[in-house]
C-alpha cells in the first residue's frame, strides 16, 4: 500500500463510482484493478484498437491511421501496449491529440514490453490511463494476457482488429467482443489493392472473422459507419 500511494498508482473496486460499465458484461468482471494516470478517461466513449504483434509497416499504418482518425473525431482509443498492432493504435490516437487507455498484463510496478516504455510514459502526460487487474508484486504469468483482452473488449465501445492471423491472441478479445455483443470489426485487405495480403499470414483471419458477424472495413465510409454502431452503444451503455 505504501508503494502504491509512493508510486502514483490507486485502486477502483467493484461498488467503486469509477468501475466501468463495460467491466459488468465480461466474463468473470474483475473485483478490483490498479490504475495510473486520470480515471476519468474510462467515463468517455472508446473504441478498442487491437491485432498481431507481428505487423508490416502497412498493417502498423492501418493501426496508426485508425487511432490517429478516431481521436480527431473525439474518441479515446483502448488497448493492451503490446508490440505491433496495440503499439500502432496507441500511437496514433496520441498523433491525433486523444486520450488513450492502456489495459496491461502485469503489474503496474512492471513495464513489459520494455520497447514500450517511453510509449507508455508519453500515454501518462498526455492524460491516459494505464490500468491493470495484478497487484504490485504479481508474477508474470502468460495467461494475464489472455485476461486482461476481456477487459479491453468489456471497456471499449466497439473492437476493430488492425490485423490477425486465423489463430493467435488476438481471438481472445474478438471472441470476448462478440460474448458482450460489442460492435467488431476488421480492415478489409481482401480488397485493398495497396497490399498484397496472400504474403502475409498475419492477416488470414478476415474470412474467420467476417463468417462469425465482423464487419469489413475498407473506406472513410465504412469507418464513420462503425463508429457511429459504437456511438450508439455507447450510448445505450450510458442510459443503463
Amino acid at each position: 500500500l505504501d508503494k502504491q500511494k509512493n508510486w502514483g498508482i490507486r485502486a477502483v473496486t467493484f461498488k467503486d463510482k469509477a468501475y466501468p460499465i463495460g467491466f459488468r458484461s465480461v466474463h468473470q468482471p474483475p473485483l478490483y484493478f490498479f490504475y495510473k494516470g486520470n480515471i476519468s478517461a474510462l467515463a468517455n466513449k472508446s473504441i478498442a484498437i487491437i491485432g498481431t504483434r507481428n505487423v508490416t509497416p502497412y498493417t502498423e499504418k492501418i493501426g496508426h491511421r485508425m487511432g490517429e482518425y478516431a481521436a480527431e473525431n473525439g474518441w479515446n482509443v483502448v488497448s493492451g501496449l503490446a508490440l505491433g498492432s496495440d503499439a500502432a493504435g496507441h500511437a496514433g490516437c496520441l498523433a491525433g491529440k486523444g486520450v488513450t487507455i492502456a489495459i496491461v498484463g502485469t503489474s503496474l510496478d512492471k513495464i513489459y514490453p520494455r520497447q514500450n516504455a517511453a510509449l507508455e510514459k508519453e500515454i501518462l502526460e498526455k492524460d491516459g490511463l494505464i490500468l491493470s487487474e495484478y497487484p504490485l508484486g504479481a508474477l508474470y504469468s502468460p495467461s494475464h494476457f489472455v485476461e486482461r483482452d476481456r477487459l479491453q473488449s468489456g471497456l471499449a465501445n466497439g473492437v476493430f482488429v488492425a490485423a490477425t492471423g486465423e489463430t493467435g491472441g488476438t481471438w481472445h478479445a474478438i471472441h470476448e467482443a462478440s460474448y458482450v455483443k460489442k460492435p467488431l470489426a476488421f480492415w478489409d485487405y481482401r480488397h485493398d489493392g495497396h497490399y498484397d495480403f496472400r504474403n502475409d499470414s498475419h492477416t488470414w483471419g478476415m474470412d474467420k472473422m467476417e463468417a462469425m458477424g465482423a464487419t469489413p472495413i475498407g473506406t472513410k465510409d465504412d469507418v464513420d459507419g462503425f463508429l457511429l454502431r459504437c456511438h450508439e452503444r455507447f450510448m445505450k451503455e450510458r442510459s443503463l
